[in-house]
């Protein structure tokens, strides 16, 4: 079977980073379309000033509105047309790195996340959004990033729920790439390659190697890099879930395939009362709602379970809003799940709407059966 690999042309990482931002941008000329949401700009300004001083490049910015549309990459592409932008720059969380990747179509592309809450800067892919907030689909550009840059010093006053979240999105990333691989295939690496999303591909062993890195790594230095993150100082393990977080998770899901964690996830976007809650917090819970429907053993449910609880990971229906949502509404968002089958269709067995219902409800008792075990 075809091997797939993908990843971003250049991954830096380390404190200071941002100030030699303007060295990448001037590879491609000396202007870029800055994108990034008024409040990210305004708390890195005095680096993007001395960077674009140093080494004599323009920052465009862009007006960002918050969400990642398609009307929103439309308006965006037309003015890097209008002012002549030589590369873009997406700048701050994921929905911002989403649009500059919309924006650029894989085409000169720098993206500086500001926090490290989810895998999304090393990915080909953006997730649109419908105008409600509701999600519309997963778009696969033909081109990585050209270049992915953390300036670790920004990222560590960054609120510290990010960075619990991001350890949420890159705890999945194992587990799914796992499930994929025993249902022989990436359904997402063939849309990568352009291929028809009937047609998987093969795992690299590298790809199942940094998946099964990434689950250790998190588990390892996860709460220490949180207790730096609190007093924000840049420790090895900051430094090591910072890289989890992004690259590793990233090069996994990316090239091991996404599951019914991030399928679920997905279908919970209809749920209004999750709406409030970060990505990783909710695909934390929904890894859980995974490990019910493959039937895994207590003793390895149990390792992650009492590991998200003690970094303060999502691990009931409360805690992701879903004790708010009515029965009516977990069918439908179900159906919804099934039906698109994607990435669901990774899985190594077939899931009804009513086999979803019952494993979101037994992983929302969870606690209660591990407690008693």
């Amino acid at each position: 079977m075809r091997r797939v690999w993908v990843s971003p042309a250049k991954y830096v990482q380390g404190s200071g980073e941002l100030e030699r931002l303007g060295f990448f941008v001037k590879i491609y000329g000396k202007s870029a379309l800055l994108i990034g949401t008024k409040e990210d700009i305004e708390r890195v300004r005095p680096q993007l000033r001395t960077t674009a001083e140093k080494y004599e490049i323009e920052f465009i910015e862009s007006r960002f509105s918050g969400e990642c549309t398609k009307k929103e990459v439309d308006r965006l592409k037309e003015m890097v047309f209008v002012k002549n932008c030589q590369c873009i720059v997406g700048l701050g969380g994921g929905k911002a790195l989403d649009m500059a990747k919309g924006v650029a179509n894989g085409q000169n592309l720098i993206l500086v996340p500001t926090i490290a809450a989810t895998d999304a800067p090393t990915s080909s892919a953006t997730v649109f959004y419908n105008e409600d907030g509701t999600l519309e689909n997963y778009t696969y550009f033909s081109q990585s990033p050209s270049v992915v840059l953390l300036d670790s010093d920004v990222i560590v006053k960054a609120p510290v729920r990010f960075l619990v979240a991001g350890m949420g999105d890159a705890l999945s990333t194992y587990y799914e790439a796992f499930e994929t691989s025993i249902s022989f295939g990436s359904i997402q690496a063939a849309k990568i390659c352009g291929e028809d999303s009937e047609l998987k591909t093969c795992s690299t062993l590298a790809a199942k190697s940094i998946a099964k890195t990434c689950l250790e790594v998190v588990l390892k230095d996860g709460i220490a890099a949180k207790e730096a993150c609190i007093e924000n100082k840049v420790t090895e393990a900051f430094e090591n879930i910072l890289e989890a977080n992004t690259l590793l998770s990233g090069l996994g899901f990316e090239n091991g395939g996404l599951a019914a964690a991030h399928a679920i996830h997905d279908g919970m976007t209809l749920i209004d009362s999750t709406r409030p809650y970060l990505h990783g917090e909710k695909i934390a819970f929904c890894l859980l709602v995974q490990f019910v429907l493959e039937n895994r053993s207590i003793e390895e449910i149990k390792v992650i379970f009492f590991f998200m609880k003690k970094v303060g990971l999502p691990t009931n229906f409360a805690a992701v809003g879903l004790d708010k949502a009515t029965e009516a509404e977990l069918f439908k968002a179900a159906r919804a799940i099934c039906l698109k089958n994607d990435p669901l269709a990774n899985m190594s067995m077939k899931i009804s709407p009513a086999e979803l219902v019952s494993a979101w409800i037994e992983a929302d008792d969870l606690e209660t059966l591990l407690t008693l075990e």
